[in-house]
């Protein structure tokens, strides 16, 4: 990300009532349907949702699957390896 969409992301985290990361990913922004991902992608922007919202390690990966598992799913969204 860039460090103005890094800034924005954290605005959101803060003030959006974020709970998973499919919340910011396609609830709070459209990130989610209209970006072409990567794994490196998805997980920059996990770890800034994890930092910013105090998710361990563990609580981050399940976020990630999650995460990949609807959009892919629900949305026919594919991330790149």
């Amino acid at each position: 990300t860039t460090d103005e969409s890094e800034a924005t992301l954290q605005r959101m985290l803060r003030n959006e009532a974020v709970v998973h990361l499919d919340d910011l990913l396609i609830r709070r922004t459209a990130l989610g349907l209209y970006t072409r991902w990567s794994e490196a992608r998805l997980a920059a922007i996990a770890d800034l949702a994890a930092r910013e919202l105090g998710w361990s390690g563990e609580r981050r990966d399940a976020e990630v699957g999650r995460s990949r598992d609807l959009l892919a799913r629900v949305h026919g969204v594919a991330i790149a390896p």
